[in-house]
């Protein structure tokens, strides 16, 4: 398994590795003597300045004057970097952590949770809400009833559910993230170490295979030399050696999309570290998109539904009104003391909910996954949108509690008509509407 904070120097070593595996596939091997260099078959006195370890410089012909390989090692490294900068400096996603536990908590309050609880299953909140429609509905009497029912019960709860699911939403968002980069930064680790024990592998090989024919048909330098001259290049029996080799190690995966590759000689490392990496920015991609849209989604939903997700955006139907009113005090306060948890409930699942984590979670290097914050913008808005659908309908519940109260008691005190009563109750509640 690759280092990833070792990734920046796995990479200057692959760089090296390749134009290694390059150089040999040439003719031209690290000489016998000087490991500076490169020489052809690794032993005749004409060279080439070899990159030092993190990979740059060399390709200077020794000794100065002659052809130059400096523009091919800088050709080689920028493919190298166009592959693989781009996973140096992954984020580290353990910061979310809080805002996943946060968003859970705000999510289970309401019913709804990433794990898939339903929503207004039970808990507190769904108890609520049930006692206070059982007792409204069972226990009181008017034409009060109606409007009452219609804001603060059901749609209210229609209010809850939307909210806690939209919550899980950003909790899915979260969570998805944060369980991307570790394992992202595994296989960049893994990708980039795997490549360079191939390009080492097969330099290495290359330069066993010439040596070998080499000493085959040669007994000293200067027979090498006239059999050179007699075949007229280097080229001609570096040919006759083949490089068909495999590579023993293999690209681990973020996804079944990333499949283990067997390689052939420099191009082939070179084009199955370029297939690895690309498929591993598309597996990242791939879920930012999801992520993205199931974001996007749920913000339009809130923006088109706004009455599903803010209690204040509700507006009231028109109910018929009439004088007969029943309230007791015992139900009254039965109400007034769910309604009062209930406005609990939302004020702790605000807290919860929290802030959203600065971006530094998810920034990256642009050119992987959507770009250089994935989807935290969706995120944001996301957030900034619950925080104020839900601490708007914390107060216009709150503001339905006040009335409720205030009909009770005027009720209660001065035996008021229920007609006067209940048009007064609804046209209270229509001026949030």
């Amino acid at each position: 398994m690759g280092d990833y904070g070792a990734i920046a120097t796995t990479i200057g070593e692959m760089k090296r590795a390749a134009i290694d595996a390059y150089m040999a596939q040439q003719g031209w091997l690290i000489d016998y003597e000087y490991d500076d260099r490169y020489a052809l078959w690794g032993f005749i006195p004409s060279w080439y300045r070899r990159p030092t370890e993190d990979g740059e410089g060399g390709g200077e012909n020794i000794p100065f004057g002659g052809d130059s390989m400096v523009e091919g090692f800088s050709n080689i490294r920028s493919r190298i970097d166009s592959a693989t900068s781009k996973f140096v400096g992954l984020p580290d996603s353990s910061p979310v952590a809080e805002a996943i536990t946060g968003t859970g908590a705000a999510a289970t309050q309401f019913g709804a949770a990433a794990s898939g609880s339903s929503v207004i299953a039970d808990g507190e909140v769904a108890k609520s809400i049930d006692t206070i429609s059982n007792t409204v509905v069972s226990n009181m009497r008017g034409s009060f009833k109606a409007p009452f029912q219609d804001k603060y019960d059901a749609q209210f709860a229609k209010v809850i559910g939307g909210t806690g699911a939209a919550i899980a939403v950003l909790q899915t968002a979260y969570a998805g993230e944060k369980a991307i980069w570790p394992a992202a930064r595994e296989d960049a680790a893994d990708i980039c170490e795997n490549a360079r024990n191939a390009f080492r592998l097969d330099a290495k090989q290359s330069a066993d295979e010439i040596r070998d024919l080499a000493l085959s048909v040669v007994t000293s330098v200067a027979a090498v030399v006239t059999t050179v001259a007699t075949a007229g290049t280097a080229a001609t029996i570096v040919a006759v050696a083949g490089f068909a080799k495999t590579a023993a190690d293999t690209v681990s995966s973020l996804s079944t999309a990333l499949t283990p590759f067997a390689v052939n000689g420099y191009e082939g490392i070179m084009g199955a570290l370029e297939g690895a990496c690309t498929d591993l920015d598309g597996a990242i991609t791939a879920q930012e998109r999801a992520f993205e849209d199931m974001l996007s989604s749920t913000v339009d939903s809130i923006a088109s539904e706004s009455d599903a997700f803010d209690l204040d955006a509700y507006s009231l139907p028109e109910f018929e009104l009439d004088d007969m009113i029943t309230i007791d005090q015992g139900d009254a306060d039965v109400v007034t003391q769910n309604m009062e948890r209930l406005i609990e409930a939302m004020g702790d699942a605000s807290g919860a909910l929290g802030s959203v984590p600065g971006s530094g979670f998810l920034h990256r290097d642009a050119a992987v996954g959507i770009g250089d914050n994935g989807p935290y913008a969706h995120m944001v808005s996301l957030h900034d949108r619950l925080s104020q659908a839900l601490g708007s309908t914390k107060d216009e519940y709150t503001r339905g509690r006040d009335l409720f109260e205030a009909v009770v008691r005027d009720h209660l005190a001065t035996d008021a008509q229920g007609a006067s009563v209940a048009e007064a109750l609804q046209a209270e509640m229509e001026t949030s509407g």
